[in-house]
């Protein structure tokens, strides 16, 4: 089925591609991630408790036929007599070695690849020489009782989770709710509530298995919790959340290489996304795209902020004339991640019920085009004084000039020339008199007389008319400047 651009598609509906395998079950609070051509999505709270499941979402399987899948890929649990369990897939039993033990809802998931919230990590071998395999990293989260800030790292090649070894510095606190990003090497952990609202800013380096606080100056971003966060070239883009008392859409950066906080100064006519929490914010190209939240009610809209034109838009629905615009039912505490041009949404919670709809809005894509300089007057210039598709010709000094009348209308005097009751409209072979040859084609030449003629008011052979000087003395009068080339398109007066 071909998926029109900049429209809503559910994808574990009957009218696309239905999903193999079994999908997560309603939850909010979850994390989601794209590695390579899957999603990953962990935890959550399905609204009677946290689970610490791990599903992932193969957009490109074997089969060819089976387009699109789901797989329980296992944090296992620990069955009755303590071993490890496995978690099922489609066809085969994958295993997934022992992961994070602590059900959780509200915590930050990072990977791979450069994608908002994502984590390309060097990873330490043992020996001296580092690995750069694809992983995934949950920090911290909520547990139904404690806030929790342990540090958990999933090989997505070896399939097997691990804690991360934070040899030096200290972690941010337990806390939930917090936003981050990956920028050069190390994950940035900002806000979040650990029994009071923040604004701290920390900075693990994987390389040197260092936490520590970022150093930041300038405008620094009230505390907050539930805001979004993404990382945009040299900076981290954060929005809105709630600072316990109100909802927030104020918009900052921060510059990764001064560590200076600032307010996004946006232009145009469309006004920011309403004050919201809970809302999700992710990078394609160079815009970012924010959809849904929570205003107090949940919020379906989608907004697109361009780093270009530093403007926002609603995006809007576009259906094709036989189709009705589908959207995704309000929702916050959801996902949306990028994968091939499409946003996807996934589960969240509508105010009533928890969901596990998947949804998918092809972005229509963006056509950069180099537009090349003008040649218009370069072309024009060619058919100066060429027999080819001429059909007026001046007699100037004896030698036969070759025109166009469709460029010389655009001079009232040659106007009224062609177009009016002069026997000259009805001539093929006009003569044209005390004018040099090489002056009648200078004015003729676009882009030409400007640079061969200077003006000078005064009376032209005593019509009273104002006149220009050119070279050889020789002074033709300027009726009208051609609109289409810029340059004079004239009526002769004296050679002198």
């Amino acid at each position: 089925m071909s998926i029109i651009p900049n429209l809503w598609f559910l994808t574990n509906s009957v009218t696309t591609s239905l999903p193999a395998g079994q999908p997560p079950k309603q939850r909010s609070l979850h994390a989601s991630i794209v590695v390579g051509d899957c999603l990953y999505i962990f935890g959550g709270y399905d609204g009677s408790s946290r689970v610490n499941d791990f599903y992932k979402f193969s957009f490109k399987v074997s089969p060819p036929l089976v387009i699109d899948m789901w797989s329980c890929w296992g944090r296992p649990e620990t069955d009755g007599d303590g071993t490890d369990g496995e978690g099922t897939i489609r066809r085969e039993m994958v295993k997934a070695e022992p992961g994070p033990v602590l059900k959780r809802m509200d915590f930050k998931m990072s990977w791979g690849a450069g994608e908002t919230e994502l984590v390309m990590v060097m990873a330490w071998t043992g020996a001296d020489e580092w690995s750069y395999t694809d992983k995934i990293y949950i920090f911290a989260g909520y547990d139904g009782n404690n806030r929790v800030n342990d540090f958990w790292q999933y090989d997505t090649e070896h399939e097997s989770w691990q804690m991360v070894d934070a040899a030096l510095g200290n972690p941010p606190t337990p806390r939930h709710s917090h936003s981050g990003v990956e920028y050069d090497g190390s994950m940035y952990i900002f806000a979040g509530y650990d029994g009071n609202y923040r604004s701290d800013f920390h900075r693990y380096n994987f390389p040197q298995r260092k936490w520590s606080i970022v150093p930041v100056k300038g405008s620094v971003p009230k505390a907050r919790y539930r805001t979004s966060a993404v990382a945009y070239k040299n900076r981290m883009l954060v929005v809105g959340g709630h600072d316990g008392a109100k909802h927030l859409n104020d918009f900052y950066q921060f510059n990764f290489d001064s560590l200076e906080w600032s307010l996004v100064e946006t232009t145009g006519q469309v006004p920011p996304p309403s004050p919201r929490d809970s809302h999700s914010a992710v990078i394609c190209g160079d815009s970012m795209y924010l959809f849904g939240g929570s205003t107090g009610s949940a919020r379906n809209d989608l907004y697109a902020f361009s780093f270009e034109t530093e403007q926002w838009l609603e995006v809007r629905p576009t259906p094709g004339a036989s189709q009705k615009a589908n959207v995704p039912c309000p929702r916050f505490c959801h996902t949306c991640d990028v994968y091939n041009n499409s946003l996807y949404v996934f589960g969240g919670y509508d105010g009533q019920q928890r969901l596990n709809d998947f949804w998918q809005f092809k972005l229509a894509t963006e056509v950069n085009i180099d537009i090349p300089s003008s040649s218009l007057v370069s072309d024009l210039r060619d058919f100066l004084n060429d027999a080819k598709l001429s059909d007026v010709t001046f007699i100037v000094e004896g030698k036969a000039v070759y025109a166009h009348k469709l460029l010389c209308m655009r001079c009232s005097y040659f106007r009224a020339m062609f177009d009016g009751q002069m026997r000259e409209a009805q001539q093929k072979t006009i003569t044209i008199n005390n004018v040099s040859h090489r002056v009648f084609l200078a004015l003729l030449e676009p882009g030409g007389p400007e640079a061969k003629l200077t003006p000078r008011v005064g009376d032209v052979s005593g019509s009273g008319r104002v006149g220009v000087t050119g070279e050889g003395g020789v002074r033709p009068e300027i009726e009208s400047f051609c609109p289409l080339t810029g340059c004079p398109l004239p009526f002769f007066a004296v050679d002198v």
